[in-house]
């Protein structure tokens, strides 16, 4: 019962729990996460670490499996401050009875796109961007001139800027701005501890996701 602590008498039924997730949910890739192996000496995390870049989360290779998340509840607000602007908020999503998510477990939304403006890459340093999954880039500019798909750049995949010879480009060292579209990563809260057992069979779990751009520069 909401705001009591108990835990109510309401009796669920695992197939219908996994039907209605299965069928209201959708398509997600799940990386397992582990605690990254390069801690120093002073048990912090190695902040030039190739694999988890400092932030102490790797995701083993050929680990990701495809599985169904229902979204439940929505949660977010954009706040203004002095930098700029900030959108905090979080996701509520049901997983499926018998997968089981843990704190740090990065998720891949497959079945939308999200369009991102706020990214600004430099020529010949720093061209590749920032979400690696389903890119389609929209724009490509400088302060001088809008560059064409094709005769100026491609995008070689999953996620960096080429630029074509013979076609216009930024000089050495400058930057230019992007507008893409791609599918967005979060980074997976379980909501523990809470009992979810029906007649000794575990229920559906519940996490919260919040994306991992908001989190952390390094995905």
């Amino acid at each position: 019962m909401a705001g009591t602590g108990l835990l109510g008498t309401t009796h669920f039924r695992l197939e219908k729990q996994r039907a209605f997730i299965q069928g209201h949910g959708e398509q997600c890739l799940v990386f397992p996460v582990v605690q990254c192996s390069c801690l120093l000496a002073d048990h912090q995390f190695d902040p030039n670490c190739y694999a988890c870049h400092g932030t102490g989360r790797f995701y083993p290779p050929n680990t990701a499996y495809s599985t169904i998340l229902l979204m439940v509840r929505e949660a977010s607000r954009r706040t203004f401050n002095d930098p700029g602007t900030w959108i905090p908020g979080t996701i509520q999503a049901s997983i499926l009875p018998g997968v089981r998510l843990c704190d740090r477990d990065k998720i891949r939304r497959l079945d939308i796109t999200e369009t991102f403006t706020d990214e600004v890459l430099t020529r010949g340093l720093d061209e590749t961007l920032r979400f690696p999954s389903g890119v389609t880039l929209d724009l490509v500019a400088d302060r001088d001139r809008v560059y064409q798909p094709g005769r100026d750049y491609i995008l070689t995949p999953p996620n960096t800027v080429t630029w074509v010879a013979g076609g216009q480009s930024p000089a050495f060292m400058q930057q230019y701005s992007v507008k893409y579209s791609a599918q967005p990563d979060y980074l997976c809260t379980p909501d523990n501890p809470r009992s979810r057992v029906e007649h000794r069979t575990p229920q559906s779990q519940v996490v919260l996701l919040t994306r991992l751009d908001y989190l952390a520069e390094g995905l």
